[in-house]
């Protein structure tokens, strides 16, 4: 079975359609403005490394040096509870209001997916969306992902998928808000919690899905389907937990090789099931990890400077915003108009766990 006809088999049974895709950050705070707080002052070690690093910018809800100040674990849950929210809305407004004059009317999701790693709270983010912004309606199903981190953005597209297939709802949207600021507990004296404050920043992304293919944009990708491998031997290289004080965020220096491990069984996988090959795939789009993670994973699996060049500018850019960090490496690839129909496309993440997973994409012919 060729190609063509292999991928128009596997699209015809995995019917999804992207119909909306949008993103959110707040204010933009340069590295080298972040690195001016006082915990750096006599660690220049950490400075050095952070500045090499390729992130030049990260966005916040808050002024960083008075999240520093004001760390506790009260202060962490209230900036959940304010933030997240808020920026999921952003996000969803962006998607699906692009073109419009006011905000969109919201009421038509049938389904709500809302993927968080960065805090836990009752009432969810999905019901908060709902009683308070208007998003869906009252029979709206609603669903609060915790947990992934950074392989969020796979499993919430995978639940979306899911809902869509099982012919229980006609739209989902799933959206990936993370105000990463409320975990922040840096300690001068702990070089260890002081890598979260170098490398994460804040964003949220929103994507609607639908099984009609009616009013789906030509520049969105299809999500096709996804594998996952863990390895359950490193599942504590990263996590998060809390204390009687704060959160902290743990992240062992082996993460950037079990990644690539992980990475490359699950392409590989992947291009089997689809009967393709590495250079089948136009375009790949990364969680930005870090720069050790997306360097590893050029060299590991031979990809240019070129194939890479939309990851690295999200790293740039906006640093690792978890569940949401591989959807601003996508944005980065729309925005330079670089997808052509016909093309495929393989979504990459890695999360705690340890997890990774590749999503393969198309772009439509029509």
């Amino acid at each position: 079975m060729n190609r063509d006809i292999r991928m128009a088999t596997l699209q015809e049974g995995f019917r999804f359609f992207t119909q909306y895709f949008g993103t959110y950050v707040p204010r933009a705070y340069s590295q080298k403005e972040l690195l001016n707080n006082k915990i750096f002052v006599n660690n220049s070690f950490v400075k050095s490394i952070a500045m090499n690093g390729r992130i030049d910018y990260r966005c916040f809800s808050e002024n960083p040096e008075e999240i520093v100040e004001k760390q506790c674990l009260e202060y962490a849950n209230g900036y959940l509870r304010q933030h997240a929210p808020e920026m999921a809305l952003k996000a969803l407004k962006a998607a699906v209001g692009q073109d419009k004059d006011n905000d969109p009317d919201l009421g038509f999701i049938e389904a709500l997916i809302v993927v968080n790693a960065t805090g836990f709270m009752i009432p969810g983010i999905s019901g908060i969306l709902g009683a308070k912004h208007g998003v869906g309606n009252r029979e709206t199903l609603r669903f609060d992902l915790n947990g992934q981190g950074c392989f969020g953005a796979i499993a919430g597209v995978q639940l979306a998928q899911a809902l869509l297939l099982s012919n229980q709802v006609n739209s989902v949207a799933t959206v990936f808000t993370e105000p990463m600021g409320g975990m922040f507990n840096p300690s001068p004296d702990d070089n260890s919690s002081l890598l979260p404050f170098l490398i994460f920043g804040e964003g949220a992304a929103a994507m609607v899905f639908s099984n009609e293919k009616e009013n789906s944009n030509s520049i969105l990708p299809r999500f096709v389907f996804a594998v996952s491998e863990q390895d359950g031997r490193s599942i504590d290289h990263v996590s998060v937990t809390q204390n009687n004080a704060s959160w902290k965020i743990r992240i062992d220096l082996k993460v950037p090789d079990t990644g690539l491990s992980l990475v490359s069984n699950s392409i590989r996988r992947v291009l089997e099931k689809a009967g393709l090959r590495n250079e089948d795939i136009q375009h790949w789009i990364f969680h930005t990890g870090g720069k050790a993670i997306l360097e590893k994973c050029q060299s590991g699996l031979g990809l240019s400077d070129e194939q890479m060049k939309h990851n690295f500018e999200n790293l740039r850019k906006y640093g690792n915003t978890q569940s949401a960090s591989v959807l601003f490496s996508l944005q980065e690839l729309l925005d330079a108009r670089q997808p052509c129909a016909g093309d495929l496309g393989l979504l990459v993440a890695i999360g705690p766990g340890m997890t990774a997973g590749a999503y393969l994409l198309s772009w439509p012919e029509n």
